[in-house]
């Protein structure tokens, strides 16, 4: 699978993760890995519909060059008979503003359970 970069900029401000989502119910867990590709460390976890967190803190931009971001959502529908939707969205900010590469969006109905995940690569320019 083709890597999504989020191109971070090395005098940009501080790096956060924002996390939007809408289900009947559900989970989001966000996992940040070394340069490696191991060592995952658990960044946050946002449950739904409930609310998401403020924006998470990522760390300084020189510590996230070649490392990866993993989010997984587990969303449920509850009441199977009912047309129900999901919406999830990830985004990569900057001093505020969407990273370049840095906005994930994913959306359709729920009718059984479902596991949705992605993940970015950091790169500083």
């Amino acid at each position: 699978m083709p890597e999504k970069v989020v191109r971070l900029r090395p005098d940009g401000g501080p790096v956060t993760v924002e996390v939007v989502a809408s289900a009947p119910s559900g989970i989001c867990t966000l996992r940040l890995w070394d340069e490696e590709g191991r060592n995952p460390r658990p960044i946050g976890t946002c449950t739904i519909p409930t609310g998401t967190p403020e924006p998470l803190g990522l760390g300084a931009v020189q510590e996230l060059g070649g490392r990866m971001l993993t989010w997984r959502f587990r969303l449920d529908p509850v009441d199977r008979s009912a047309r129900q939707r999901y919406q999830t969205r990830i985004r990569i900010l900057q001093g505020g503003e969407v990273a370049p590469g840095g906005e994930f969006y994913d959306s359709g109905p729920l009718d059984e359970f479902e596991e949705r995940g992605d993940r970015f690569l950091f790169g500083v320019a």
